[in-house]
């Protein structure tokens, strides 16, 4: 499960026709590395760690193959400058981290999700309406609509950062509006190279991958490559409009 996160100004044609050409590129190697001849079962009693070293040591040319589709992979995820999914337990060292260096807001007052009338959208009362007054019915559907996105958009009126609820998992889509980015990235910039670092270790700092190369798949902690991602994310955010933010399964 991840965090999805879209800014809301998308990206220039000469950007997508970028992202486009290295999305074609890693399928494409992903398409040699398929073609490879399957190797012998794996046995989870051999010597092998993992599946991938066991196709490593079985199959010629899968390891030079496997690394070509990650690096094509990270190639691709690096020019789609619109969209970010990070992990639900990465994020939440991500929002500690932000945390540690004041970039996240907790004093202020969450204003309620608008409830939602059953008869809206199932049981006796809303056939009746349907059959009755689907005028009324629909007019109040996007009533109810309306309230959900003026929520969503909601921020509070004296922004020192990005609300806490809206990076937190499981309470909705929200949007990250630039002042709020702006905020927080001012308190970021007060910090130094070494309050960051340490800010960072408080969650578990893990090395970053070299090329070709594999991170862990569920690492306890988050890289300066991965932190120094999130970072380039929230200004192009806050240049282009914001973001949306949603956790759920991809």
């Amino acid at each position: 499960m991840f965090f999805s996160m879209k800014i809301s100004q998308p990206m220039t044609p000469e950007e997508e026709a970028a992202h486009e050409a290295a999305t074609m590129a890693f399928n494409e190697a992903c398409d040699e590395r398929d073609a490879l001849p399957p190797g012998p079962p794996y046995d989870r009693h051999s010597t092998a760690a993992n599946i991938r070293q066991h196709r490593a040591e079985t199959i010629p040319g899968y390891l030079a193959a496997d690394r070509k589709v990650h690096r094509a992979y990270w190639a691709s995820t690096a020019t789609d400058l619109t969209n970010l999914h990070i992990r639900i337990t990465a994020m939440s060292y991500h929002v500690t981290v932000m945390h540690r260096l004041g970039m996240i807001m907790t004093d202020y007052e969450r204003p309620p999700y608008p409830k939602q009338p059953s008869y809206l959208w199932f049981g006796p009362e809303q056939d009746a309406m349907k059959a009755e007054n689907p005028e009324g019915l629909a007019a109040a559907r996007a009533a109810h609509d309306e309230s959900v996105e003026a929520h969503r958009l909601w921020s509070p009126q004296d922004v020192r950062g990005i609300p806490e609820h809206k990076l937190q998992y499981g309470v909705g889509e929200y949007f990250v509006t630039p002042e709020e980015i702006a905020a927080a990235l001012a308190a970021y910039r007060l910090r130094s190279d070494d309050e960051v670092m340490a800010a960072i270790a408080t969650v578990g700092k893990v090395e970053d991958a070299e090329e070709g190369e594999d991170l862990q798949v569920y690492p306890v902690g988050i890289g300066t490559g991965d932190w120094i991602t999130w970072i380039t994310y929230l200004e192009r955010a806050r240049r282009r409009g914001g973001f949306s933010v949603e956790g759920g399964d991809l």
